[in-house]
Order: C-alpha cells, then sequence, then structure tokens
C-alpha cells in the first residue's frame, strides 16, 4: 500500500514540472512584429499627394501602426488593417526627409522601420495681381491764367492715388511752359504732389506732364486741385484720376517731343508683372477726337480725348493699360492729322 502511494505521488510530481513547463513556455509575449514599409520606396522622389504603406504581422494581434515623418507622428494611429496614410507632400519642405513606420503588438512590443525619401515640388503659383480701380474725376481746360483750381467731381477714398495728366502752351520765347516745379500742384487736404514725368521742348510744341499724390485723409467731391502756372499764365488742358491699388511713388517716364500722323514714345520697362501704364499726348492743332491708341493685348483705354480752340489752341489724349507681366512698353497710336506734338508714358507699380 504504501508502495502504491509513492508512485501516485511521483506520478504528481511529474505532473507539476510538465505543467510548470508548459507555463514556462507559454509565459509573456515577447516577439516584435514582423514589419516591412511598402510605400513608399526608399530613395524616391516624391510631389503631390503619395500613399505610405505598411505590411505587418504578428503571432498574437497587431494593436497598431504609427507613421512618422522625421520622427513626428503624420496622422494617428492605425489600428486596423490596411495600415496605410495619406500624405500631402506639399506640407513639407522641398529636402530629403525620412519616413519611419512603427508598428505595436497587443502584448506591448514594438517594430520599426525607416526609409530615406525626397520630396521635391514646383514653386507655388504667384499670387494673383491685385486689382487696380482708375475712376476720372475731372476733365477740362483754363484759358490765360496763372492759378488754375479744378474741382473733383467724385469723392476719392484715404490711400487713392489721385494722377493728374496736363498738357500747356508753351512760351515761344523763353520756352516756359506747364506747371511750376515744386509745389505747383496743391489740393484742399494739403497732399504732397510730385512731378512723375515731364516733356518739355523747349521753345517749340508743348508741355506734357504727369504728377500724382497719395491721398492721406480722403476728399469730398467739389474738392479743389490748384495748378500752379508760369508767370506768363499760359493755358492748360488737363484730366484727373483717382486710382485704387497702385503700391505708391515708384514710377518710370519716357518722353518723346515729335510725331508725325503715327507716333510712339520711347519704350519703358517695367519693374515687376503688374503695374499701371498712362500715357499722355498733347498736340496744337486738331478737332477732337484725335487720337486712336494701337491695338494691343491687354488694350488701352482711351479716358480723355478732347481739343479746345480759342486761346487755349490745345488738344490733350491720356490712354491707360493695365499689364501683368514684366515687358518694355509704349504708348503708340495714331494722330487724325500730321501736326506737332509731345508724347508721355509714365508707368505706376500695382501693390501686391
Amino acid at each position: 500500500m504504501a508502495g502504491k502511494r509513492l508512485i501516485a505521488f511521483a506520478a504528481l510530481a511529474a505532473g507539476l514540472v510538465m505543467a510548470a513547463v508548459a507555463l514556462a513556455a507559454s509565459g509573456p509575449d515577447q516577439t516584435a512584429p514582423a514589419l516591412t514599409l511598402s510605400a513608399p520606396v526608399g530613395g524616391s522622389t516624391l510631389s503631390g499627394t503619395t500613399t505610405l504603406s505598411a505590411a505587418v504581422s504578428d503571432d498574437v494581434g497587431i494593436a497598431s501602426v504609427q507613421f512618422k515623418l522625421d520622427g513626428s507622428p503624420l496622422g494617428a494611429a492605425i489600428t486596423t488593417a490596411p495600415y496605410q496614410e495619406t500624405w500631402d507632400t506639399t506640407t513639407a519642405s522641398n529636402a530629403t526627409h525620412t519616413i519611419t513606420a512603427v508598428a505595436t503588438d497587443t502584448s506591448g512590443n514594438s517594430a520599426t522601420v525607416n526609409t530615406t525619401i525626397t520630396v521635391l515640388n514646383a514653386a507655388p503659383p504667384p499670387p494673383p495681381p491685385g486689382t487696380i480701380s482708375v475712376t476720372k474725376v475731372f476733365e477740362g481746360s483754363d484759358t490765360d491764367r496763372q492759378t488754375h483750381t479744378f474741382n473733383l467731381t467724385a469723392p476719392v477714398p484715404a490711400g487713392d492715388t489721385l494722377i493728374l495728366a496736363n498738357v500747356s502752351t508753351v512760351d515761344a520765347k523763353d520756352g516756359t511752359g506747364g506747371i511750376v516745379t515744386p509745389n505747383g500742384v496743391t489740393d484742399s487736404a494739403g497732399d504732397v504732389w510730385h512731378q512723375d514725368g515731364v516733356s518739355e521742348s523747349g521753345t517749340s510744341f508743348e508741355t506734357v506732364e504727369v504728377w500724382s499724390t497719395t491721398v492721406a485723409t480722403g476728399l469730398p467731391a467739389g474738392a479743389a486741385v490748384y495748378v500752379q502756372g508760369y508767370s506768363r499764365g499760359l493755358t492748360c488742358e488737363l484730366a484727373i484720376f483717382a486710382v485704387s491699388g497702385l503700391a505708391g511713388p515708384d514710377k518710370t517716364a519716357a518722353a518723346d517731343g515729335t510725331y508725325s500722323s503715327t507716333q510712339a514714345t520711347p519704350f519703358v520697362t517695367t519693374s515687376q508683372a503688374h503695374e499701371l501704364l498712362v500715357g499722355v499726348h498733347g498736340q496744337s492743332s486738331a478737332s477732337a477726337p484725335w487720337w486712336t491708341p494701337e491695338s494691343v493685348t491687354p488694350a488701352w483705354t482711351k479716358w480723355t480725348d478732347r481739343f479746345d480752340g480759342g486761346n487755349i489752341g490745345r488738344g490733350i489724349a491720356v490712354e491707360i493699360r493695365e499689364v501683368t507681366s514684366i515687358g518694355s512698353y509704349r504708348a503708340a497710336g495714331k494722330a487724325k492729322s500730321a501736326v506737332t506734338g509731345n508724347n508721355l508714358l509714365v508707368t505706376y507699380r500695382a501693390a501686391g
């Protein structure tokens, strides 16, 4: 009887040992997932939107896959297959980057793979040009006065640019004509005016010039603009425009004091893609309308075309054109008749 008990005890002990061995063999999971980064391919160059993709397996179960860019998470961890992430490469710089995938199983074991790629996206397109708006706020003439006063026919908001185009008779004795410089143009709000361009051909033709100011506080309709002529009280014709969307006082000017029935001012080269061209033409003998701009794209808009006889005996035409690419431009066109005249082209940079 004692022998049988001994055998039973030994069998029990052996079973306990085998159970312990089995328990040890089935202990905590310490095996990391098997992980590959199937996309993108290492060394590839990427642009636009691409897909990151990982293939992963584990003997117990996958908890998540996390993609990273240069060590920082790309989106949230993915907990179910397929393990993919959509990535907009334009959010990264054009450079070499490291893509990482980290797979974690349900026991907390993890595996990590890295690959290096290059991001190369085209430069973003330039912003669209700003908006330029032109409004004529005066057109008229004055005869044989040294000081001319003109009243605006529409209000001008603060920040707009006032552009004044003027054609004056020239004194055949001493060649004076046009507007006195400096401070020959003022307004009732005290804005500071500048002569942006002038073509004055001695004792022949007429003086053609352009002045401008940036309006500080706004001007109501009826506000006065004062133009100071030379002491002999020579006559003038002019037009005034309110322009929004200009950058400021940076300008280029070119002039030409001769033409026949077909004329072109010298070329000017713009300094940026978006600029406003203002062509002013004066003549001594014709009847309105007397000026036809050349046919180009973008087109010229003829804002003023007038001729007054009598003591004035002068004509003015103003054409304005908005261009959106850097280039050389002219204010060409055709006159009604072959007469002596004077021509000026001034450009203004758009804001933005």
